[in-house]
């Protein structure tokens, strides 16, 4: 059991995907038909949003070699401007090689696009949509400008697809079918539920947490398989006015963990009012926690990540600083 489950039983084709049954169908149809538009993958962390498009590599280049890929395929990851305009364009549009009827395009994490990148896409992949697929894969699409989505009458450049939480009976069916693969031939179904439920819909996190379930016989939360850090530590490390670790653990959350700001809110919400934090008062607590509203408030209202967690570690830095005028002038009584 030494290979991580989550490459093990990786979903190969779109058929084999758990749930998303409002989008298999239709972008199955596509890939066969070869009439893929731009397309938009949104939704929560762990629902199959780079799965699919992975998926959809698969199937697009599946009759060519790795070295007509190499030449047609672009990936993305770095989301400043010069790479936008200096890699991302020019390969929008380049022309298909090899007959291939289209190019293919995977932006991830597009909402950490600035909305000048995003703009500076627009043209291109409206003009050259002959030459390449552009897939922008995203957990807040409010995040993302309207002229690049479907949405409206803006003219949208891609057709956007909003991922859902997968139901209890098809990850449940889903971890016994793995149990099953792994010899075992019993497995608790209660706890398999347990697990399910766990998992908030995410079909990642689910078999995450069985893989360590089948090890430790224990059933763990979503955080423990979810979270690297845990999201008070960020604020603790700004009450230590350790500004390095603050950015350390917010990349952590929101770019290795792929947590996105509204999820992050409410967990530091959850944690910090069961909780607290050793020597901070409650009126300090409580401009914490409206500091925490209002990164979650700035998200929902399109204020890119970076931005939104760069004010709230800045908020929480001049909240600190009265926090130790606080314990020292109490120290003092």
């Amino acid at each position: 059991m030494s290979k991580e489950f989550i490459d093990k039983y990786m979903p190969a084709s779109i058929n084999t995907l758990i749930g998303q049954e409002h989008i298999k169908h239709q972008i199955l149809k596509l890939v066969e038909a070869e009439q893929l538009p731009h397309l938009l993958f949104e939704g929560g962390a762990g629902l199959g949003k780079t799965t699919l498009s992975n998926i959809i590599k698969l199937e697009h280049f599946k009759r060519v070699s790795q070295t007509v890929i190499n030449r047609n395929y672009l990936y993305v990851d770095n989301h400043s401007m010069d790479n936008i305009k200096n890699e991302v364009i020019p390969f929008i549009k380049r022309s298909p090689s090899n007959n291939l009827y289209k190019k293919l395009c995977i932006i991830e994490e597009a909402d950490r696009l600035s909305k000048e990148a995003q703009k500076a896409l627009k043209e291109p992949m409206s003009k050259f949509a002959k030459n390449t697929i552009v897939i922008l894969i995203c957990n807040e699409a409010y995040n993302i400008i309207p002229a690049l989505k479907s949405e409206g009458n803006s003219g949208g450049r891609c057709i956007q697809y909003t991922f859902r939480p997968a139901q209890l009976k098809q990850l449940t069916s889903r971890l016994f079918t793995i149990c099953k693969k792994e010899g075992i031939e019993e497995p608790n179904k209660v706890d398999l539920i347990k697990i399910a439920k766990t998992s908030n819909g995410s079909p990642r996190t689910a078999i995450q947490l069985l893989q360590i379930y089948l090890v430790s016989n224990e059933i763990k939360s979503e955080e423990d398989v979810v979270y690297s850090v845990n999201p008070i530590s960020l604020i603790v490390a700004a009450f230590n006015y350790d500004y390095k670790k603050c950015n350390e653990y917010a990349n952590t959350l929101l770019y290795k963990d792929k947590i996105n700001i509204v999820q992050m809110s409410k967990s530091m919400n959850k944690k910090l009012l069961a909780t607290g934090i050793k020597n901070t008062p409650i009126h300090i607590l409580a401009k914490v926690l409206c500091s925490i509203n209002k990164l979650q408030h700035q998200s929902l209202n399109g204020v890119t990540p970076d931005v939104a967690i760069g004010g709230f570690i800045g908020e929480l830095l001049l909240i600190s600083k009265e926090r130790k005028e606080f314990i020292k002038s109490d120290d003092g009584k």
